[in-house]
């Protein structure tokens, strides 16, 4: 049996709009959940949730001093993109040029810890900044998105057992 050519326009269309309303709804879904994008920062710290646990004069130290980073976050980031882009294009290349794309990886690594480097001298600021209670509540809302899904495979409860 053969399909005629408005039949198989018909099903590649069919087919076409069943993605479309999974993927629609994966979205919806997501924002929905607040598993969206917004008000998160890279690394699963959820800033809104976080500065919505402390009071108004603790939410404008935060903001003062997240301030002063973000310029320096946000080029670092940048950077670290920008790297693995390079990797991404050297890796897909015709030709392989390995000096190149050792230059990258070591650029990228190099990006990622000043980040990282910045992330943590942020967040000691923060915690020397605010108050006991205020840095309990502030890192414990904040902490929550990582904690509705559960441990990573490298926090495990029990480490893995190795054959001596």
């Amino acid at each position: 049996m053969t399909l005629g050519k408005r039949h198989l326009v018909g099903l590649v269309l069919l087919i076409s709009l069943g993605l479309n309303i999974l993927l629609g709804g994966m979205l919806i879904g997501g924002w929905a959940s607040g598993e969206g994008h917004h008000g998160r920062g890279s690394w699963g710290f959820d800033r809104e949730a976080a500065r919505k646990a402390i009071s108004p004069e603790a939410q404008k130290t935060v903001d003062d001093i997240r301030a002063a980073y973000d310029a320096k976050l946000r080029e670092a980031f940048k950077a670290a993109r920008e790297a693995r882009q390079e990797i991404r294009r050297l890796l897909t290349a015709d030709q392989i040029d390995g000096a190149a794309l050792e230059a990258a990886q070591v650029a990228q690594a190099a990006n990622r810890a000043a980040a990282q480097a910045m992330l943590a001298a942020l967040q000691k600021e923060l915690a020397l900044a605010l108050s006991p209670e205020e840095r309990k509540s502030y890192f414990t809302a904040g902490a929550k998105r990582d904690d509705r899904r559960g441990p990573r495979h490298d926090e495990a409860e029990t480490p893995p057992t190795t054959q001596q």
